[in-house]
């Protein structure tokens, strides 16, 4: 049996929204701004103490909004032993 997960992801100009879905549920729901991070989970949260609590604390306070405003992402973290790589597409 094969199966796809999807995810998308929109840019508006002071935002991120990143949607994730596992067999067409949304799994992952996120707005990711420069200083917070907002998501149906939860209310918003400090953008520092969301790297805390689920990357890492050594990240800077607009890491993943950074990352998700390149292209390409191909950000490696040695210290930590994690690789983040995705190439978007043209549009």
């Amino acid at each position: 049996m094969k199966y796809n997960d999807h995810g998308f992801i929109f840019y508006y100009d002071d935002y991120i929204q990143l949607q994730l879905l596992n067999f067409g549920n949304l799994v992952l729901d996120l707005s990711i701004y420069k200083d917070k991070i907002c998501t149906n989970k939860f209310q918003c949260i400090a953008a520092e103490k969301f790297n805390k609590k689920y990357i890492n604390e050594s990240y800077e306070q607009s890491f993943l909004y950074d990352l998700f405003r390149n292209k390409n992402i191909n950000y490696q973290d040695k210290k930590n032993h994690i690789l983040i790589k995705a190439i978007k597409g043209n549009k």
